[in-house]
C-alpha cells in the first residue's frame, strides 16, 4: 500500500524521519541498552505484510512486548508478546517505549485507536471482499494497518 491511501498516514509520515526504517536494527539495540529491555530472538521480516517483528522483554521483569515495524515507512506499534496465536494481539503503548521511538522519528499510533473497530471510511479504502472479511474476522484498525494496508 502506498501511504497516500490513508490521508492521515500520508500527512503524519511527512513529519516522521524517512530514514528511520534503515536504522531499525541499530535503534533496537540502542533502545534495549538505554531503557533496559532485552531483545528476544532476532528481528524477523514478514514478506506478506512488509512488517518486521522483534520481541522485547524488560530486564527487570514484567510483560514482554512485540514491536512491529513497517519495512518501508517509519511506522511501528507494540503488541502483547504473550497473546495466544488464535487472534491478533492487542496493541499497547508501553510507558517509555512509545516516547523513545517517537523521539527518534518513528510514528507510533495510539493503542486505543489501533485497537478500535474500523469505521466506514477505513473499510471503504479496502477492496469489497477484504472489507467484508475484515468485518467478519473482527479486525481492528491496527490489524488492517500492520497486516493488510
Amino acid at each position: 500500500m502506498e501511504p497516500g491511501v490513508l490521508p492521515w498516514l500520508r500527512d503524519d509520515l511527512t513529519r516522521a524521519d524517512a530514514h528511520a526504517p534503515a536504522r531499525l536494527t541499530a535503534d533496537l539495540h540502542r533502545c534495549a541498552r538505554e531503557l533496559g529491555w532485552a531483545l528476544v530472538g532476532g528481528l524477523y521480516p514478514d514478506s506478506l505484510t512488509g512488517v518486521q517483528g522483534q520481541t522485547l522483554r524488560p530486564a527487570a521483569g514484567g510483560a514482554a512486548v512485540k514491536l512491529l515495524a513497517h519495512i518501508d515507512w517509519p511506522l511501528l506499534a507494540f503488541t502483547d508478546a504473550t497473546h495466544p496465536a488464535a487472534t491478533f494481539a492487542p496493541y499497547l503503548n508501553p510507558p517509555g517505549l512509545t516516547a523513545w521511538w517517537q523521539a527518534r522519528g518513528w510514528l507510533v499510533p495510539e493503542a486505543a485507536w489501533l485497537n478500535g473497530t474500523p469505521d466506514r471510511a477505513d473499510l471503504d479504502r479496502l477492496p469489497p471482499g477484504v472489507a467484508k472479511g475484515a468485518r467478519h474476522l473482527g479486525w481492528t484498525r491496527g490489524d488492517l494497518l500492520f497486516r493488510y494496508w
